[in-house]
């Protein structure tokens, strides 16, 4: 059996990766979105709100350096 993530890879020429792993976190104001790190990016994703055609925009940041202490990295 497949799983929906494999049969939504099959959909793109070449064979996906995983990149990394994002967490939904809320914002002050409520706002839903998506944060991660790749390396030493820090990664957001926010729904549009902006009109357009797209859904969502992926915004790219330096990360802080990880802090010590165990913090479930591995």
């Amino acid at each position: 059996m497949t799983s929906d993530r494999d049969q939504d890879a099959r959909r793109f020429e070449a064979p996906l990766i995983e990149g990394c792993r994002l967490f939904e976190r809320v914002s002050r104001k409520g706002r839903r979105y998506l944060t991660g790190r790749l390396g030493g990016l820090r990664i957001v994703v926010w729904e549009a709100n902006d009109g357009g055609e797209h859904s969502h925009v992926l915004m790219f940041g330096a990360a802080a350096p990880p802090t010590s202490g165990g913090g479930g990295r591995r």
